[in-house]
């Protein structure tokens, strides 16, 4: 689930969860890491997934807008999310969708073999 999540320092951003990928959240900001992209729809964005018990950076991911998160969907879970409504679905969603699915690999990554 999406929402709006204060940093500290007077930075927000988009934070994340994923209930499959426990120990682990992702933030979504701006380029600059301090503040909530202005216009999600076309702005650039990075998604960032990070360690709860130590804040350590696992990855980050910067789109730009609707089109790439889009296009890295369906390179990397093999179908655009439009089909599932067959229609346009709500930006928030598209960046939840896609931080969860980062999420998961993170998890699937750091999982013991």
């Amino acid at each position: 689930m999406i929402e709006i999540y204060h940093t500290g320092g007077g930075c927000m951003a988009y934070h994340v969860q994923e209930p499959d990928a426990p120990g682990l959240y992702a933030l979504i900001t701006a380029p600059d890491g301090a503040a909530l992209p202005e216009n999600p729809e076309f702005d650039p964005m990075m998604i960032g997934v990070y360690r709860e018990e130590s804040s350590d950076n696992m990855g980050l991911t910067t789109l730009a807008g609707r089109l790439s998160l889009i296009e890295w969907y369906e390179e990397h879970v093999g179908y655009s999310p439009d089909e599932d409504i067959s229609g346009q679905t709500p930006i928030l969603e598209l960046m939840d969708r896609v931080a969860s699915h980062l999420l998961l690999r993170a998890h699937a990554e750091k999982a013991p073999v």
